[in-house]
């Protein structure tokens, strides 16, 4: 399994949509793994971001037109927001959860309950302030 850290409603957002877009080459490999996003508002974010496309880059504003699809509509990555939906995602797993420097919140329980498998990965999306468990790795 891969643990991704991540922020809250930021860069997750361009994170979750580059992820999901990788998984739909079927020749990447990646099909092998599910994909998740771990956050307490998940949902509200995604949803969120699907009725704000206009504010947003005019590559994702010509996409929507052309396609006649939401990019945030994603097809492979599943919104969970509790340990016992993520723990019901077939494993392996890419796992995209929040907090990005694992001091507190999802991240941190997966950390927790991964971190003794050296099969397992951790990615870590942006610099840690000094004292936390993100700086540290």
């Amino acid at each position: 399994n891969v643990l991704v850290c991540v922020d809250t409603a930021g860069r997750v957002l361009e994170l979750a949509y580059m992820v999901d877009q990788l998984w739909s080459n079927k020749d990447s490999g990646l099909l092998a793994y599910s994909l998740a996003l771990l956050n307490n508002v998940s949902y509200n974010v995604v949803e969120f971001a699907k009725s704000q496309i206009e504010w947003m880059s005019e590559k994702l504003m010509k996409m929507m037109g052309e396609k006649k699809a939401n990019p945030f509509q994603f097809r492979h990555l599943k919104l969970c927001h509790s340990m016992a939906e993520v723990n019901k995602v077939p494993s392996p797993k890419v796992v995209l959860a929040t907090m990005q420097d694992l001091e507190s919140g999802f991240a941190r329980e997966l950390f927790t309950a991964w971190c003794s498998n050296p099969k397992h990965s951790v990615i870590l999306t942006s610099r840690c302030d000094e004292g936390t468990l993100g700086a540290d790795l």
